[in-house]
């Protein structure tokens, strides 16, 4: 994955599976969920929020610190991954 990204050729979930399986193992559950049959789109949505409870923030620790990075660069309150942005936040992590 480093030599993708000095390269600066995209890294892919299979990249992802090899470096970091855990972390790919959660997205790829992201990407499959499938909500119960019978709900309206607004109710599927809120299940999944509720599920997850993601927005397009990743955090890590440096020397004891959080660290939290917003994955579309700007502004101190990512928004919340849903139903239908859940493809565009598998992007950009």
């Amino acid at each position: 994955v480093l030599f993708k990204k000095l390269k600066g050729l995209p890294a892919s979930l299979d990249d992802l599976r090899i470096t970091f399986p855990s972390h790919a193992l959660s997205l790829q559950a992201v990407l499959a969920w499938e909500p119960p049959e019978g709900k309206s789109a607004k109710e599927a949505d809120e299940l999944f929020q509720g599920t997850f409870c993601l927005d397009f923030s990743v955090s890590y620790e440096v020397h004891g610190s959080t660290c939290v990075v917003n994955l579309l660069g700007a502004g101190d309150n990512p928004p919340p991954v849903t139903l239908e942005n859940r493809q565009e936040f598998a992007e950009a992590f």
